[in-house]
This record gives C-alpha cells, sequence and structure tokens, in this order.
C-alpha cells in the first residue's frame, strides 16, 4: 500500500490515518509511518529537504544557497 503515497495526493492525510486505524500489522504500521514521514518532506509548500553536494565554489550544503537563487543540473 506505501507506494500509493505521493507528495502530490492532496488526502494522504486521510489515507495514512485511516490505514493506520484499521490496520493490526504494527510491522506494516511501521514501515508505513516511515513511508508517510519521508513522502511529508516532499509536499508542495514543504521546505526542500536538506542535503549535502559539492558544488563549483566549494559550497557543501543548501545552507550556502539561502535566500538566493539556484539551478540544480541533476
Amino acid at each position: 500500500m506505501s507506494y500509493y503515497l505521493s507528495p502530490s495526493f492532496d488526502t494522504i492525510d486521510l489515507l495514512y490515518e485511516g490505514i493506520m486505524s484499521v490496520s493490526t500489522n504494527e510491522k506494516d504500521k511501521k514501515e508505513f509511518t516511515l513511508k508517510y514521514n519521508k513522502v511529508k518532506q516532499l509536499a508542495k509548500g514543504a521546505p526542500a529537504p536538506k542535503f549535502n553536494y559539492t558544488n563549483h565554489g566549494g559550497g557543501t550544503s543548501m545552507e550556502d544557497l539561502k535566500d538566493s537563487y539556484a539551478y540544480l543540473d541533476i
């Protein structure tokens, strides 16, 4: 069921709450909660997840880009 979670899914909270209320399998609930928390970090309007990188100017974290525009070539 966790593969249905998507940051663009508008009712992700309702889906999570519904599954958690009816599920009795603690292992599945734990895995679903981990997936839910990761997906929520990518939701529209949420702050960008922090990650480390090396750029041409020597910067190594997202904090180096705070209050500036960034072009990510992936």
